[in-house]
């Protein structure tokens, strides 16, 4: 079972105002690293274990209720191989993104407690870049600190001295990619497939592939109010 000094929780935002998903790192005692949104983590996950990475639902009916595009028949929708090594020991296993446009105050006006680390929002058009460097052994400072101008969020260990270190920065996106992610905005609030109400928060996470390295990506985006209201108006007349 994973223990509390074995989880890392992070977040965009603030906890009483605009803000992204909470997310989730853990790890577990058979090397195995785990990213996820928090309120989803049981249902969808990025899982690095030792013998195989991948990107799963935890069944099949729940990837084909609620994946976009082409139902998927396999509750695993990516396998891939370990990041290409940036330095021997060292890769980056997975990436979360979140643009400014990922950022919002939830409509319920929940506040979000307990023990989460709070990165501060990217200006408009940026990107909150977070990172997870797995490391064979044990290092001096964190990975990118000098040479990409990252900030530590926390480590976590692994097997023997190994550690995953959590780590971020702010990044200028392309135009594709923006482009992109207002295309997914608009594609998840047309599909209809949430069961949305009015005070609910309404968001996806597109997963992708990093052309430097092969490593994999969640983008963490928020459905605009005005489509979240046209997905209401699909989903209950």
């Amino acid at each position: 079972m994973t223990s509390r000094r074995n989880v890392i929780r992070f977040a965009v935002g603030s906890p009483d105002g605009p803000r992204s998903s909470i997310w989730r790192v853990w790890t577990e005692r058979d090397g195995s690293t785990y990213v996820s949104v928090r309120k989803i983590a049981g249902s969808f996950k990025a899982s690095l274990h030792p013998h195989g990475w991948r990107i799963a639902f935890a069944d099949v009916s729940e990837a084909r209720r609620l994946a976009l595009g082409t139902p998927p028949t396999d509750r695993a929708i990516d396998k891939f191989l370990p990041s290409a090594k940036l330095a021997p020991g060292v890769c980056r296993g997975f990436v979360v993104l979140i643009p400014s446009l990922g950022v919002s105050a939830p409509r319920d006006g929940e506040v979000a407690n307990g023990d989460i680390r709070w990165l501060s929002p990217a200006p408009e058009g940026l990107v909150v870049e977070v990172s997870l460097f797995l490391l064979a052994e044990p290092t001096e400072g964190w990975p990118g600190r000098d040479s990409m101008g990252t900030q530590l969020v926390g480590s976590l260990p692994l097997q023997g001295d190994g550690a995953v270190w959590i780590v971020t920065r702010v990044i200028q996106p392309s135009a594709p990619f923006l482009d992109n992610c207002k295309a997914a905005q608009a594609q998840a609030a047309a599909a209809g497939r949430a069961k949305a109400v009015a005070d609910s928060d309404y968001r996806i996470l597109v997963s992708g592939e990093m052309h430097e390295d092969g490593c994999r990506f969640f983008v963490d985006l928020k459905v605009p109010e005005e489509m979240s209201r046209s997905l209401l108006n699909l989903t209950t007349e």
